[in-house]
């Protein structure tokens, strides 16, 4: 099991579609426990930062004008955050008015691991959140705190569309 380690630290990205993406290699998303994202600014991509793997810390960036999500947290289907943490973000201006400061996408997590966030001017504060999710956050502008999962929306996700592969694991590599 491949286990990075290290950080993705005080970048600016600007114009771009994902901020940053952080992907398994294999598909378990278990692999990234040690890898610290943290301030970093993401400014006008369709969605600041994607957690596709359980492990990374993303902590204490600043993510503005985001086109669809601040954050999006898309494990595959029947893993759940266990060891990521998401918290101390700042989510300014998504989809102006119409998008999801954090998008959880269904996927099992607790309110201790994503908390302490602040979204500005958003549709919902946490979209797609599991039952009972509440997380301890600042909403400024945000019309809906947080949007829970409903069953059909668990149901689009085992039919989602395939994550990003690594570079070169198309090829067989």
């Amino acid at each position: 099991m491949l286990t990075p380690k290290g950080s993705i630290t005080s970048n600016s990205l600007f114009g771009s579609q994902s901020g940053i993406v952080l992907v398994s290699p294999d598909d378990t998303a278990e692999e990234g426990t040690g890898l610290t994202v943290s301030a970093n600014t993401v400014v006008g991509t369709q969605s600041g930062i994607q957690l596709f793997a359980d492990g990374p810390s993303v902590t204490s960036n600043n993510i503005l004008n985001s086109a669809v999500d601040g954050i999006e947290v898309d494990l595959p289907t029947g893993i759940t955050l266990h060891t990521s943490t998401v918290e101390n973000n700042t989510i300014k201006t998504v989809a102006q008015g119409a998008g999801a400061g954090i998008d959880l996408n269904c996927n099992q997590a607790s309110s201790s691991q994503v908390h302490s966030n602040t979204m500005m001017d958003s549709y919902y504060g946490y979209e797609n959140a599991p039952a009972g999710f509440s997380g301890s956050n600042t909403y400024l502008g945000v019309i809906s705190d947080v949007s829970p999962c409903s069953n059909d929306d668990v149901s689009k996700k085992a039919s989602a569309a395939p994550r990003p592969k690594l570079l070169g694991q198309s090829r067989g590599q």
